[in-house]
Formats: structure tokens, C-alpha cells, sequence
């Protein structure tokens, strides 16, 4: 039975490790991070280990002089291991990682934002694409499931529309498809 999320129904999921969905929603309704955390907070009611996998980004504002403008420190930070072993963790990312964070465009952002994610061992791993290149995502794609036996993968994806022709379905990476409904009260 589909759950309320926001002004949409979130479709009921079979959550099994090996295996993946694409969630298709239409973007106008959600920004991206806010969509991910409330898929995440529904899974989590249900026992789920969830991994939001978010693009690595420093703080804003004055919290911008504090945060870690090192790759390696931010991504430790951000998993609470040393520096050593963040650096292990990105030179096994299959794209290459700039040192300073603002120097990385969206490719290495989402990856490492994936990477962050794994390190919780999650029993679901919810990830995005945007702000990526067509090339970059194919390989974040290859990325997830090269590793998808250990956990469920939801891929949220915002380009598609209901009326798009068959050939537009092409690029998700996974066969089963759900759509993010909206409400009764937000159909029109």
C-alpha cells in the first residue's frame, strides 16, 4: 500500500539486497535532498538502514570557514574515519577526485557522495544524479551496481515525464520503474 510523502504517495517498495528501483518523479515538486531524506525517514520506519547518498558540498555562510576544504577531510569528516583512510576510499572511486572540494564539478561530488554513503553498510542506498554529465552518470551507475549485492538501490530520477516515448526510459539504469504519484488533492 503506497505511503503519503509530502504531496505524493510513495509506491511500496520490496526492499531485497541485490536488487534496485527507479523512482520516477516529476521535478517542479521536490528540491533533491528534501525527497531524498523523506524516502529515507519511510524506510527507516520500517527497520531499513538507509544511506542518502548527497553530493559533497562545504557548509554555506559563516560555517564555510570551518568546514574541511580538503577532499580527504571532508569526506572524514563526514564518515568519521582518518584522513588515510578517506584518501583509500577515494583513489578506489573510478573517476578521478580532485584534492580541494570546490575544485570537483558534479561527477566526483556524487560519487564521493555515494562513497560517504556506503560507509554506513546500509541495507538501502537512495541516490541522484543531478548535476551530472550523461557520461558521469552511466558510470555512477556501474559504481552502484558493481557493489549492489550488499544492499537495495533507489535511483531518483527527475528527467522523466509520463507522456516521454519508450526510447527516454533507455538511460535509467534499472528495468523496475516506479512513479512518485501525487495526491488526490494535487492532481489537478
Amino acid at each position: 500500500m503506497p505511503r503519503l510523502l509530502g504531496h505524493f504517495e510513495l509506491p511500496s517498495l520490496d526492499v531485497k539486497r541485490g536488487h534496485a528501483v527507479s523512482l520516477l518523479v516529476a521535478g517542479e515538486f521536490y528540491a533533491e535532498e528534501s525527497l531524498l531524506d523523506e524516502i529515507a525517514a519511510r524506510l527507516r520506519i520500517d527497520g531499513w538502514i538507509v544511506g542518502v547518498a548527497k553530493p559533497a558540498r562545504r557548509r554555506g555562510g559563516l560555517f564555510r570557514f570551518l568546514s574541511p576544504s580538503s577532499t580527504d577531510r571532508w569526506l572524514s569528516n563526514e564518515v568519521g574515519v582518518d584522513q588515510q583512510s578517506a584518501q583509500e576510499i577515494i583513489s578506489e572511486l573510478p573517476i578521478d577526485v580532485r584534492p580541494k572540494l570546490e575544485w570537483n564539478a558534479g561527477n566526483p561530488r556524487n560519487f564521493l557522495g555515494v562513497a560517504a554513503a556506503l560507509q554506513t553498510s546500509p541495507d538501502v542506498l537512495i541516490y541522484a544524479s543531478l548535476g551530472m554529465d550523461p557520461v558521469g552518470v552511466l558510470a555512477l551507475h556501474d559504481f552502484v551496481t558493481s557493489r549492489r549485492q550488499d544492499f537495495f538501490a533507489v535511483y531518483v530520477n527527475w528527467s522523466c515525464d509520463r507522456s516521454s516515448h519508450d526510447a527516454d526510459f533507455m538511460a535509467l539504469p534499472y528495468s523496475e520503474r516506479k512513479w512518485l504519484e501525487p495526491t488526490e488533492e494535487n492532481k489537478s
